[in-house]
């Protein structure tokens, strides 16, 4: 599903808006001054804890820019506290209320199993939730919404009984139809909250309010199981705020790369399970199209692990068919790509098997370098020993202990090395850039799509270290690292308006050919008048837009695919047209064939309900001084030691040309150029890199 968006000027106003992205190993904020473009930037570690991490974060880019807490107009978040919620527990502490007789519907799901399991021995992963928690209740409602039987509160008292046992802090609550008509989902959620005080329940028809009981019922579970988690977090957050004199008001950065209100995340975390790439993708297809680069891929390289992402003509493929490690969520994403290949990845050699994540040191202890007490190589440690890091990351904040780094190496993989702690360290550094490579082919070359047409935007903490290299593997020619690459996610929570997708399932599934129009034209306008009240609910938005879109298939297809219903409004007829040549279309593009003859069905309508906030580009321009350049060796494979030029970021103006090998450092990131490689200074201060000169 793609949506194009218009062509637009920044939309500038007065005030300062601050973007913070809570990732595993720092904290990146900016604060940007509206009125003028200026962007002040820090990195925080994370070792705290989230909340106090946010405070200094907040604290220390309010200083730099000698503003005080109450002159914060927005504050925008990036956080992976909802994917950590879902995976670091075996089993959610929640429960289920699904109707008698589907208890088992999440035991059953999909008869599928992954592409890169062995179909002989693959073993389909535990559930979510156990059997025990999943209590079934006599209801029933007709496919078309037409009730056949209602819960009776008879029925439901020992059920209640059962839940307050468990102790469980929240329920989802997931009925067959319910979708189509949820009159009993709300019976049965005001019964649970009059009986249980404090309990936490989640509707399946208000988190994925379609077809798919699987789906459905799996969207409510997961969001059941983190909202305790996230509505603690989110709540302690703004309290500590308002304690800090933040008055304004706190937007989180949802999945499908938009942001939503805190009060609406905290209820529905579902929708920011992949709240930290998201802001990261949407930042990255930005500047590839400031740029005039069409088609791009994003490589964006944390602490943990690392993102990758596709865009042609600015927009991120969309994804309605994500996953959160073996579980479908269901709700429209940005289609990012995740392997655990990060600066904090352990290396190991385990029974003659040398490995690269995804296990990760994380920031306590985190690397060997970073002086805490971790002892275990990683691939900051190898970006250390090669001299690829500076002394001080972070502005000072961390100094890097080469000798524990180079112990760390030669201690953990001797084996594999000799005992030279230079030898490990490109081993590491080898396999880390082959997991990312690998990360990009699955977005590219397995989906029809030839890397050598597009650029690589390149930012994190870390993703200016690897990507020529990673380009280098896959025929990548040109790549694009930002100004501040190591905060460069938090430009997309700067830029994003407040978004979110509706939709509505036809039941029936109609030929495209003989669809109703004053039908579609109605489900439509419940959607636009559903989505205007809950935008009208923000203050702060310039104006709305409302997206149509629709989810079509071949007859007696079982997938479905997402094409916009683009002027629907003042041409019904040719608006539908359009929707089948894109629909014919897509399907070409992504299985190299299409149906032309065969009918089409309509799935789902959807609508994307977006409120403009204000924001503005980048305002750059080079410090004063000169380049300032200095040196250093630095270790380049196969080449070896070789005398570097190292230069400050800031200090680089317009049109300023680098040959590799050279170092670019600055607060947030270090940039390496290897040999071979050329770099220019592009006018909006980016680093345009050509792969091979």
């Amino acid at each position: 599903m793609r949506e194009v968006p218009d062509q637009e000027a920044p939309r500038a106003a007065t005030g300062h808006v601050i973007a913070v992205d809570v990732g595993g190993t720092f904290v990146d904020a900016t604060l940007c001054d509206l009125a003028t473009g200026h962007r002040w930037v820090t990195k925080v570690l994370s070792q705290q804890g989230p909340v106090d991490a946010f405070l200094r974060a907040v604290e220390a880019v309010c200083a730099q820019a000698r503003i005080t807490p109450d002159q914060i107009a927005r504050i925008v978040h990036g956080t992976t506290l909802t994917t950590n919620a879902l995976l670091e527990h075996d089993q959610l502490e929640t429960a289920l209320v699904t109707t008698a007789g589907f208890e088992s519907v999440l035991e059953i799901g999909r008869h599928d199993s992954p592409r890169s399991g062995n179909v002989l021995s693959w073993l389909k992963p535990r559930r979510p939730i156990g059997r025990e928690r999943i209590f079934g209740l006599a209801e029933r409602m007709s496919w078309d919404g037409a009730p056949l039987q209602a819960p009776a509160e008879k029925a439901l008292e020992p059920l209640i009984r059962s839940i307050a046992d468990l102790g469980v802090a929240s329920v989802a609550v997931a009925f067959l139809h319910s979708h189509v008509n949820p009159a009993h989902e709300l019976w049965v959620r005001d019964l649970l909250c009059e009986r249980l005080d404090g309990l936490l329940v989640t509707l399946s028809h208000e988190v994925l309010p379609q077809a798919g009981e699987y789906e459905r019922t799996m969207a409510a579970v997961l969001n059941a199981g983190a909202q305790p988690v996230v509505t603690h977090y989110l709540t302690g957050l703004r309290d500590a705020l308002r304690q800090a004199g933040v008055a304004a008001p706190l937007y989180v950065m949802a999945s499908d790369g938009g942001v939503v209100g805190a009060e609406y995340a905290a209820r529905f975390p579902i929708t920011t399970v992949l709240s930290g790439p998201a802001g990261g993708a949407n930042a990255a297809a930005r500047l590839a199209r400031s740029h005039g680069i069409d088609r791009s891929f994003a490589l964006d390289v944390g602490g943990t692990s690392s993102d990758v992402s596709c865009a042609v003509d600015g927009v991120v493929d969309i994804n309605t068919d994500a996953y959160v490690s073996h579980f479908p969520i269901g709700l429209p994403v940005l289609d990012v790509h995740t392997v655990g290949a990060g600066g904090g990845s352990i290396a190991s050699m385990e029974a003659g098997r040398f490995s690269v994540g995804p296990r990760s040191a994380g920031s306590n202890p985190g690397p060997a370098a970073y002086g805490y007490g971790g002892t275990v190589p990683t691939v900051t440690d190898a970006l250390a020993v090669l001299g690829w890091l500076p002394r001080e990351l972070a502005g000072g904040a961390l100094t890097l202990d080469h000798a524990a780094a180079e112990s760390a190496l030669v201690e953990g993989l001797g084996s594999l090395s000799g005992g030279d702690p230079e030898a490990a360290a490109v081993h590491v550094l080898r396999m880390a850039n082959s997991h990312m490579a690998n990360a990009i082919r699955t977005i590219s070359t397995e989906r029809g799509r030839d890397p050598r047409e597009y650029c690589l935007v390149s930012f994190g903490g870390g993703g200016s270290l690897h990507s020529i290299e990673v380009a280098r593997q896959i025929g990548i020619r040109k790549v694009l690292v930002p100004l501040n690459p190591g905060v460069f996610t938090t430009e997309g929570l700067l830029s994003a308006d407040v978004a979110r997708y509706y939709v509505r399932s036809l039941p029936d599934r109609p030929v495209l050919k003989e669809l109703d129009l004053d039908r579609l034209s109605r489900v439509l306008d419940e959607l636009v008048a559903e989505a205007g009240q809950w935008l009208a609910q923000d203050g702060n938005l310039l104006e709305r837009r409302f997206t149509p879109l629709l989810d079509m298939r071949y007859d007696n297809q079982g997938f479905d695919l997402t094409v916009p219903l683009e002027g629907f409004a003042d041409s019904p007829g040719e608006a539908l047209e359009r929707a089948r040549k894109a629909f014919d279309e897509t399907h070409r593009d992504r299985y190299s064939y299409a149906f032309e003859s065969v009918d089409v069905r309509i799935v789902n309508v959807r609508l994307r309900a977006a409120g403009l906030v204000p924001h503005t580009d980048v305002s750059f321009e080079a410090a004063d001084g000169g380049e300032r350049a200095t040196t250093r060796r630095v270790f380049f494979d196969p080449e070896g030691w070789l005398e570097t030029t190292v230069l400050r970021r800031p200090t680089l103006k317009p049109g300023h040309a680098i040959n590799g090998p050279a170092v670019v450092e600055s607060v947030d990131s270090t940039v390496v150029i290897p040999p071979g490689a050329a770099a220019t200074v592009t006018p909006l201060g980016a680093l345009e890199v050509d792969v091979h000169v």
